[in-house]
């Protein structure tokens, strides 16, 4: 009996050494994929950053053979996947970390992603809204939310979304920008001009959002500062030959009634975009101003050459015409502005001066009652009517 006692415990002891043995085997063999995963890991991660996703593919799936539970392999095969279109492979990538991970964001947000790009805004809006709130500190999360709610015709949400937000993200100019666009979106202008201004100093480098900053203060009729700032945005080379920039600028300075500064500034633009009407149409506008009607006839000329069909070109045409006392020129051009845009009160209440002008209060009354219908707070209807009366 007590040499079969002995015998069991002998047994039970070489057992034990065997598995100890073993155990320590597959440690230093784990260890051993864990490490070889890791060098296909970072090489899969350069070559996806070089846009080599066929070898990036090949790489991943080696390191994943591996380590088949590593989330971060799988968040970078699903990467992949998402870059090379083959979105329902990274569905099930992500389907599996989230398996493997519940808590993670990042699965939640390339998921929204992919549904973003399956024309599925719905579904990409709540994969976005549950990484933002598993993860509120990045940043991109946020951003993609809330661009998401904008376009779910959901603009009041996200701003009410980005306003809450704000004391969080209080360096974040991005954050500011995006409100910034929804306030002019929603008539908001002065908002948007504090938001914006603040979005600048946070992000004194972002030139679109200085773009959008000066924007907004065309917007709220301080021409003055957003003389001040497209003159700074323009000193930069990337930036200064801007013909968009040089036709806000000739606005700001013909709205401050100073043609003279506005003309050159409208007459760059044309010279930078020759095909810009709207270029064409401030030096005429400009040209008027200043009693320069022939440099005023040719801009017209050149705005009809390269857009038959504009309103606002015969309107211009038919206040040149009025200019020249070419009364009837005026008529025709006028009313060829109405025809080709109804809903402009300009053209009418123009067509009633001329008309007032030559006597026939009746038929100019007719006009401006026609511009104020159209649009009945329209200030220079209004007193041309009072004064008609």
């Amino acid at each position: 009996m007590q040499r079969l006692t002995w015998c069991v415990i002998l047994t039970l002891c070489l057992s034990l050494a065997a598995c100890g043995q073993t155990k320590k085997k597959q440690e230093v063999y784990d260890k051993w994929n864990a490490a070889r995963a890791s060098v296909q890991g970072n090489l899969a991660a350069e070559q996806y950053k070089n846009g080599n996703l066929p070898d990036a593919r090949k790489t991943i799936n080696e390191a994943l053979k591996l380590e088949p539970k590593n989330v971060a392999y799988r968040l970078l095969s699903a990467q992949i996947y998402i870059e090379a279109a083959a979105l329902e492979a990274a569905q099930g990538e992500l389907d599996t970390i989230r398996a493997l991970d519940p808590k993670n964001a990042q699965a939640d947000y390339f998921s929204g992603i992919v549904y973003q790009r399956w024309q599925k805004p719905n579904v990409a809006l709540d994969y976005y809204a549950k990484a933002s709130e598993k993860s509120p500190a990045e940043l991109s999360y946020l951003m993609a939310r809330a661009e998401m709610m904008i376009q779910l015709g959901q603009a009041a949400e996200a701003t009410s979304l980005l306003e809450g937000r704000l004391a969080y993200f209080e360096h974040s100019g991005s954050v500011r920008d995006m409100l910034g666009g929804l306030y002019l979106q929603r008539d908001r202008v002065k908002d948007a001009v504090a938001i914006f201004q603040q979005a600048t100093i946070l992000s004194p480098d972002d030139p679109e959002i200085r773009e959008h900053y000066i924007r907004a203060l065309f917007r709220a009729q301080q021409y003055q500062n957003c003389i001040q700032e497209i003159t700074a945005l323009t000193k930069d080379e990337a930036f200064a030959k801007r013909a968009d920039l040089r036709l806000l600028l000739g606005e700001c300075y013909l709205q401050l009634d100073n043609a003279r500064a506005a003309k050159p500034e409208f007459e760059t633009a044309a010279d930078r975009s020759p095909n810009l009407v709207v270029a064409w149409l401030g030096v005429a506008k400009a040209s008027i101003r200043l009693n320069d009607l022939d440099r005023c006839e040719a801009a017209l000329k050149r705005a009809l050459s390269l857009d038959p069909q504009n309103p606002q070109v015969y309107i211009a045409l038919g206040y040149l015409r009025m200019k020249q006392n070419l009364n009837s020129d005026a008529i025709t051009a006028l009313e060829k502005a109405a025809q080709l845009d109804p809903k402009d009160p300009v053209s009418l209440c123009l067509l009633g001066l001329l008309h007032e002008r030559a006597g026939k209060k009746d038929l100019a009354m007719e006009y401006y009652a026609k511009a104020l219908q159209i649009k009945p707070d329209d200030e220079l209807a209004r007193s041309l009517m009072k004064r008609a009366r």
